[in-house]
């Protein structure tokens, strides 16, 4: 994909590394950082070359788990997939075609490898703790660019904030819900919501009547 030189330090030809950078180079300075990232693919790639011949794994770029002829994608990052793979195992019993998506490699960002993953659904469901106020989660953000302008509803979720714990409950409560056309995938989802808390705070920030 992409091949860079590698740094040696060789005294007849000092450099210097780290110093501070004005205008006049920083963007090309952005543009090096930002080839030497996507090089990281191709180093995933020789490890899973590796672990074809060992039997052992890294887990690669992404991981696809029950998505042979799957409908509806879960898409999640470290170990949520976990909670969400029983959940979808228990939807599957029910004759739903519901598969996971894990992203093990998130920066760079495998785009060829999430899109082909992610092709010709009706629907994926993104769950992620880091989110933008005002939008939605990154990881969100990242799957709506990579499908661009498919057909298929990406319903964007908050969950694990602050290390909450993602319950297989809980994840098959939501699932239900999108799966029944409850939730809206233009607006943001919070998962697990103390909606008695909620209350109470808004009922404070409204105008009080004189």
């Amino acid at each position: 994909m992409f091949s860079v030189g590698i740094h040696v330090l060789d005294p007849a030809a000092p450099v210097t590394i780290g110093a501070m950078i004005g205008p006049e180079a920083f963007t090309e300075v952005k543009y090096l950082a930002a080839v030497q990232q996507l090089c990281a693919l191709d180093a995933v790639l020789v490890v899973e070359a590796f672990a074809r011949a060992t039997g052992r794994t890294s887990g690669g770029l992404v991981s696809a788990y029950r998505m042979e002829d799957a409908v509806t994608a879960v898409v999640a990052m470290g170990s949520v997939p976990g909670s969400v793979r029983d959940a979808v195992d228990q939807l599957r019993d029910e004759d739903v075609r519901i598969g996971v998506v894990g992203i093990s490699c998130y920066r760079p960002w495998p785009l060829d490898e999430v899109r082909k993953a992610l092709s010709g659904l009706e629907r994926v469901i993104v769950l992620n703790g880091a989110f933008a106020l005002g939008s939605g989660t990154m990881l969100g953000q990242d799957v709506r660019l990579t499908l661009g302008a498919s057909d298929t509803a990406v319903h964007d979720v908050v969950a694990g904030l602050r290390g909450r714990p993602v319950t297989r409950g809980s994840v098959r409560t939501l699932l239900d819900a999108v799966l029944a056309g409850e939730v809206d995938p233009d607006r943001v989802y919070f998962l697990d919501l103390d909606q008695a808390l909620l209350a109470r705070e808004l009922a404070l920030s409204r105008p009080q009547e004189s």
